[in-house]
């Protein structure tokens, strides 16, 4: 099973699939890189919020660097809210209070956590990558939030790795592709060049907004996880196959 996140932090989902009895196969299909402008994230950083929105554990990780390097470190923590688990946890670990995580990364949910948590209408900090899009801004400052955007993060395609994983696919060496992304979709896509995947070769996405990605490149995705995590990415896979296999023996 080929994992398609950045090889830092493909650790996670590659041990879940190994506890299943599934090979794990690293192709990082995209690198996290430094952002493109430095300045405005500290300058976001040094501006007083009430809240921190995190969309991925890699924002965390550029708050705190940012943090550490000296930008903002004589002001207080926010509480934060955190898109999917694996974010709230990066962010509990480093001692930032996680109000609340709503139960899909979609737009409208983490609106309403916002709403239910007292933060609309404050000022809001949102730590986000250069590829984000503008539903989530648009979604906060319908509740009348300030939001201060910072650009913690860069992300960028690994070409190498995609046509590492494209020819293994259809060599028939790799028989499932996880994505957890659409960066990581966008790099396979743009490889991949419109050509089919072999009928054996399952897709399975972590979410709907990955699926969707997936859908806008003529990728037919066999499995999508009821919520945007590993462990449900995972169990959807193991039932999708399970249940095929019981069809298959009959």
């Amino acid at each position: 099973m080929a994992v398609t996140r950045p090889r830092e932090q493909s650790q996670d989902l590659a041990r879940l699939i190994e506890s299943h009895g599934g090979v794990a196969l690293l192709y990082p299909l995209i690198e996290i890189a430094a952002p493109p402008d430095v300045d405005g994230l500290r300058r976001a950083l040094a501006q007083d919020v009430d809240a921190l929105v995190f969309t991925s554990a890699n924002g965390v990780r550029a708050y705190l660097a940012g943090r550490a390097a000296g930008t903002g470190t004589e002001k207080r923590c926010p509480p934060a809210i955190c898109v999917g688990s694996q974010t709230a946890a990066a962010a509990t670990a480093a001692g930032i209070t996680v109000l609340a995580t709503p139960n899909a990364f979609a737009s409208d949910q983490l609106a309403q956590i916002v709403l239910d948590t007292g933060m609309a209408k404050r000022r809001i900090l949102l730590v986000r990558g250069n590829l984000a899009d503008k539903q989530l801004v648009r979604a906060l400052r319908d509740l009348d939030c300030d939001v201060v955007e910072a650009v913690g993060y860069r992300t960028a395609g690994a070409p190498e790795e995609a046509r590492r994983l494209v020819a293994d696919a259809q060599a028939g060496r790799v028989h499932v592709l996880t994505f957890a992304s659409g960066s990581a979709v966008a790099a396979f896509a743009e490889t991949l060049g419109g050509a089919s995947l072999p009928a054996g070769v399952l897709v399975a996405s972590i979410g709907p907004k990955t699926t969707a990605v997936l859908l806008h490149h003529a990728i037919r995705t066999d499995v999508t996880a009821a919520a945007a995590t590993s462990d449900d990415l995972v169990a959807a896979l193991r039932d999708y196959i399970r249940a095929h296999r019981q069809d298959h023996n009959r």
